[in-house]
C-alpha cells in the first residue's frame, strides 16, 4: 500500500518511508492497525511518502532485487529523493529491515528494525520526528 498525504508537494523529490509488517498480518497493519494508523499521521506531519509492502515477498536470495523493484515501481508514480529512503519494520519486518540493509545498505538513509510491541508507536514516532524535523 502507498499513502501520499493530500498535502504532499509532488513537485519535488519526496522522502520515502518503507514499513515492513510483522508475521500474522499484512500490508494493511502499519496503515490501519499498528498505532491506529499513527504512521499515516506522521507521514502527513513530516511530509514523507509511506509505502507498506507485503513483507512476505521480501525473502531469500532475491530480497535485494525485490527491494529494487519496489523502489522502481514507486518511482514510476512519485519522485523519490534517493538520499532520504528510510526502512522500518516490526518483528518479522524488523528482520526484513535488517536483511534489506545488508543487501542494499548504501541506499538506506535510516533503518529502524523494531521488535517491540507495534501498538506502541512511541519509538518509531520518536525516530521519525528526529529524522524529519528539518
Amino acid at each position: 500500500r502507498v499513502y501520499a498525504a493530500a498535502t504532499l508537494n509532488l513537485d519535488k523529490p519526496l522522502p520515502l518511508v518503507i514499513a515492513f509488517h510483522g508475521a500474522g498480518v499484512d500490508e494493511n497493519a502499519f496503515m490501519d492497525a499498528y498505532g491506529a494508523g499513527r504512521l499515516k499521521q506522521l507521514a502527513e506531519q513530516h511530509q514523507f511518502l509511506l509505502v507498506a509492502p507485503l513483507t512476505y515477498a521480501f525473502n531469500g536470495a532475491a530480497l535485494g532485487d525485490t527491494f529494487d523493484a519496489l523502489l522502481s515501481s514507486v518511482g514510476m508514480n512519485y519522485s523519490i529523493d534517493p538520499k532520504r529512503i528510510y526502512v522500518l519494520g516490526h518483528s518479522m519486518g524488523g528482520g526484513v529491515t535488517t536483511a534489506v540493509v545488508a543487501a542494499r545498505g548504501a541506499s538506506i538513509a535510516l533503518p529502524w528494525p523494531n521488535s517491540r510491541n507495534a501498538n506502541s508507536m512511541a519509538s518509531i514516532s520518536s525516530a521519525i520526528g528526529s529524522k524529519f524535523s528539518i
